[in-house]
């Protein structure tokens, strides 16, 4: 992503498949984004419930009060730790903390610097 923030095309493309068709503010993965398709259609994305995973109670127990800190004064509904990806097999998906705002309420550069934010938080407790 550039410091511009990301391109329209992953702007649209991010979550490609997902219901409701969510738009990409900011991420704190540093890859450049590359578009997969299937033939000429975007590939479509799938989400995972993580369900028992350790990750789950270790974020309840741990820095889930200081992420809802951080996310103060920002209009955010919702805070999942998914598996999401191209994969249909679940374990395949990397893990990711998803925070979802009202769709146009946040810029780029407020939702990257709240992604900076806590993803210091959770690398505070090793996640």
């Amino acid at each position: 992503m550039s410091d511009s923030g990301p391109s329209q095309e992953e702007v649209s493309q991010y979550f490609s498949g997902l219901a409701g068709r969510p738009k990409l503010v900011a991420r704190s993965i540093e890859e450049p984004f590359i578009p997969k398709y299937n033939g000429s259609f975007p590939a479509k994305k799938m989400i995972f419930n993580l369900g028992q995973h350790p990750i789950v109670r270790a974020y309840e127990q741990g820095p889930r009060m200081e992420i809802r800190d951080a996310l103060r004064g920002l209009p955010w509904f919702k805070i999942d730790i998914i598996r999401i990806g191209y994969s249909s097999t679940a374990q395949e998906n990397p893990i990711v903390v998803l925070i979802t705002v009202e769709p146009g309420s946040v810029s780029y550069l407020k939702g990257q610097d709240t992604v900076q934010i806590c993803r210091g938080i959770l690398l505070r407790y090793v996640f």
